[in-house]
């Protein structure tokens, strides 16, 4: 979904001058998260759980799509090999090493809060200072943290540690690990991206 602005010129055009299609996508994503987290007979219920997870992949799509055309080309391949190599080499990573990270939600969650008021300043930072590469230090620790979420999602998914989903739980963990790679793309996205 990412490449079609950039194969259709035109269409990259449609997107940027059409960004009330973002916030409804954004709302759609939103909503639908929520409801998947939250709700665990929507989560196991067959066939309604993969419609809600594909509306899901659907709108996430589309708001990286529109996030993706704000770059050149160059910028969005780079991002998208290095999140591919990363991801790849994180979950092979979590998949054979003997230490549980899953007893490390905790800290993940403690370190997420920090990234979140970390952010806070740094967008305050940025535009009150000017003080641009704040935004940058952010986008690379938030590629960090995604990567840790990353690697402990990818340990309860498999399960046999100290924290582990359920078999039934498979669409709550296929959003997970789409999560965390998509933060992963995102945050990359934003240290190496050049504008168009």
């Amino acid at each position: 979904m990412c490449a079609m602005p950039f194969i259709f010129p035109a269409f990259m055009v449609w997107v940027q001058n059409n960004m009330v299609f973002l916030f409804v996508a954004m709302g759609i994503f939103v909503v639908v998260a929520l409801v998947l987290m939250c709700s665990t007979s929507v989560r196991r219920s067959y066939p309604l759980n993969l419609i809600a997870l594909g509306v899901f992949t659907l709108a996430a799509g589309y708001m990286t799509m529109a996030t993706a055309s704000a770059f050149n080309v160059q910028s969005v391949l780079l991002a998208l090999c290095i999140t591919t190599c990363s991801s790849a080499a994180i979950i092979f990573f979590a998949m054979f090493i003997k230490k549980d990270l899953t007893s490390l939600i905790g800290i993940a969650y403690v370190l997420g809060t920090t990234l979140m008021f970390f952010g806070f300043t740094a967008i305050i930072a940025c535009f009150a200072f000017n003080v641009p590469f704040l935004y940058t230090v952010y986008a690379a620790l938030g590629a960090l943290l995604s990567m840790l979420y990353l690697a402990i999602d990818t340990q309860l998914l498999m399960g046999g540690r100290q924290f582990e989903l359920s078999p039934e739980e498979y669409i709550f963990a296929a959003m997970q690990i789409f999560l965390d790679i998509l933060n992963i793309f995102l945050f990359v996205l934003q240290i190496f991206g050049k504008t168009n």
